[in-house]
Order: C-alpha cells, then sequence, then structure tokens
C-alpha cells in the first residue's frame, strides 16, 4: 500500500495543494500521512509499488466517504492515466490523468478529461478532481488526487464511481505543447481491465472485516447472506455495518452471549409496505425468541435498498451506546446470530 511519508522523501519537485477549478470548497480533507490504499491494479501484476511499470489504488476518504482518494503512479514520460468506461473501448469514458506539459516539466499536471465517441480527448469543462502530490522524477509520474463518488456533473462528462466499469489504463511518452495541457496520443493503446471493476465496493471490502458470506466463499453479490464490519472513519467510537442478502422481508445481525435467541441485541433492516427500507434496533427479550424494538433507538442508517427480493442496507452503532437494557457493548465477545424472512411486517 502506499505510504506518503516515504514518498517524500524523494528529492523532487512536490506539489501539495487542493485545486477544483469549478468548485473548490468541494474538497475534502486531504488523506493524512501513512494511510493505506487499496490495489486496484498494478502492471506486472502482484508487483511492488515502486517498481510498477503501472500501479493505480484508491481509498475511501476519511473526512468524507462520498470521496475517494485515488494514488496513480509509474513509468512514463508524457502522462499517465486511468479511464472508466462502461466498455472495453476508449469512447466515452471518464479519465484522470496526471500530464507533464513544455512549459513546466518538472510538475505534471492534473488533469479531468472525457473521451467522446471519436475517442477525441477534451477537458472536461468542470473539472472535479482535487490534487494532492503531483511529482515527476527520473521517467517517472507520480500523483495522488480526491474525486466525488457522483460528482453531479450535468454536462455528461462524469461516471458515478459506485457502477460497475471498465478500466483504461494508459500512458504517452510525450509531453503536452497544449495550454492548458492535454493528453498527446498515447504510447499504447490503453489496456483494458478484462471485467468490469466497481471501485467503491472494492475498496469498501478492503475497509470492512466480512464476518459472513453463506455460502461460505461467496461473491457479496450471490451471497444469500452477506455480512461486513469496520471501525468508523468519522467517529472511531461508532462501527459501520453493511448488511446484504435474498429476503422479502428482512435481514438482521444478532450478538449475543449465548447460541440462542434470547437476550440477544438485534440490528435489522425490515422492507416497509412502500418497498422503503427501514433499519431498527431491537431486542429479544429473555427466556423469549419475541422480538421488540429498542426503547433508545442507538443506529443511524447511512443507505438501503429493496429490489428483486433482495435486501442491502448500511448503518453505524456506537460500540458503547449507554443504553446498559437493550444494547450490549460490541468491544466483547459474542455469538453471532444470522437470521432474515420472508414474512412481511405489518407493523409500524
Amino acid at each position: 500500500h502506499p505510504h506518503l511519508e516515504t514518498m517524500a522523501l524523494l528529492a523532487v519537485a512536490t506539489l501539495l495543494l487542493c485545486l477544483a477549478p469549478f468548485h473548490l470548497n468541494a474538497c475534502p480533507t486531504a488523506p493524512g500521512s501513512g494511510v493505506s490504499y487499496t490495489t486496484i491494479y498494478s502492471i506486472p501484476n502482484g508487483c511492488e509499488q515502486s517498481s510498477c511499470d503501472y500501479f493505480l489504488a484508491a481509498r475511501l476518504n476519511d473526512a468524507d466517504p462520498t470521496y475517494l482518494d485515488f494514488w496513480l503512479e509509474g513509468n512514463a514520460d508524457g502522462w499517465i492515466a486511468v479511464g472508466f468506461s462502461e466498455t472495453p473501448i476508449m469512447a466515452n469514458s471518464d479519465v484522470f490523468a496526471c500530464a507533464l506539459d513544455t512549459n513546466n516539466n518538472s510538475i505534471p499536471v492534473l488533469i479531468d478529461a472525457w473521451n467522446g465517441l471519436g475517442n477525441s480527448n477534451t477537458r472536461d469543462t468542470q473539472q472535479d478532481l482535487c490534487s494532492r502530490v503531483l511529482e515527476y522524477t527520473f521517467g517517472r509520474i507520480l500523483c495522488s488526487f480526491t474525486r466525488a463518488i457522483d460528482t453531479g456533473d450535468l454536462n455528461g462528462q462524469d461516471l458515478q464511481l459506485n457502477d460497475d466499469l471498465f478500466l483504461l489504463l494508459g500512458t504517452g511518452s510525450n509531453p503536452s505543447v497544449a495550454n492548458p495541457p492535454m493528453l498527446t496520443l498515447h504510447t499504447v493503446t490503453p489496456l483494458s481491465s478484462s471485467s468490469m471493476l466497481n471501485v467503491v465496493s472494492r475498496v469498501s471490502e478492503h475497509d470492512y472485516r466480512v464476518f459472513a458470506r453463506i455460502p461460505a466463499g461467496c461473491q457479496r453479490s450471490s451471497c444469500m447472506y452477506y455480512l461486513a464490519v469496520r471501525t468508523s472513519p468519522i467517529d472511531t467510537e461508532s462501527l459501520d455495518f453493511e448488511l446484504e442478502g435474498d429476503a422479502q422481508s428482512w435481514i438482521a445481525i444478532g450478538l449475543s452471549k449465548t447460541p440462542t435467541m434470547e437476550s440477544a441485541d438485534v440490528s435489522g433492516c425490515v422492507v416497509q409496505t412502500d418497498s422503503s427500507v427501514a433499519v431498527v434496533d431491537a431486542w429479544n427479550l429473555p427466556s423469549t425468541t419475541n422480538n421488540v424494538r429498542d426503547t433508545q433507538q442507538d443506529i443511524s442508517p447511512t443507505s438501503s435498498s429493496f429490489g428483486d427480493n433482495r435486501i442491502s442496507c448500511k448503518f453505524s452503532r456506537p460500540i458503547v451506546s449507554g443504553d446498559t437494557e437493550q444494547d450490549v457493548p460490541m468491544n466483547d465477545n459474542y455469538y453471532l446470530l444470522f437470521g432474515r424472512g420472508n414474512t412481511p411486517s405489518t407493523a409500524q
């Protein structure tokens, strides 16, 4: 994983700034020194970052997880770029690039671009990239930047990064002579990923620890039941949960000191009559399997969906809620109870 403090030791020109000409205030706080990224692509496969011909990594921004932080570096004397596309070709692709120009070839320029139908590359009218680190030394370009997962770009020049997309990986050997800089013709036709990839899901799975895949080893989208948990990057006193599975009515996770339902602390996602999903903090009464809503709802929904008989929801809970009657402190050891149901709820 990239570690910014080691990069700072390089004797190269470094530019540290946040640039987003269209809406500068939208840039969240930059990643701290030494943070970890999830490797998205490396060439050759499995190479050490500093020796890769091409290296791309990403992470959710700690200050605002609706943004992705990217790390891009590789061997190039002109530019290095990653494109996102609904097809494995250049047309209609959303491109993030770091390019040298003949006016100042020691510091790369960050470019938010778009490839149109004819593969022509143009700068986005709305530049939605927040620049963090830009470096060039000994034939190698390195840059880190941040972009919103969904920019809301009404010009149709940005794709949503939480969709399944092909990755286009490209480099060029010639600096730009244009002002402002643009990408010159690529040295080699950009390599396309062999399949579509959801970068947000890949990064999220890295941040989260998976506690349940049923059946074992299933891919998340095909699991009958899936549970993952992480310490919240926004509030380290809380845990973020991702819960998903095949169910028509509800899906839940229970924590108990015994492998039975009695006295279990339950967090669940319930489909309502309008097909929206409610996140519920509940409690199984002692000596019974009856389930009741907690008097104190110590749960914060983040997102949820229901479709094709599948429920998906994300929520946060304090590690210690202060509710000693119906919540257990989640910094202790418990049995995990995995449940889902197909009988609709009529309660409100």
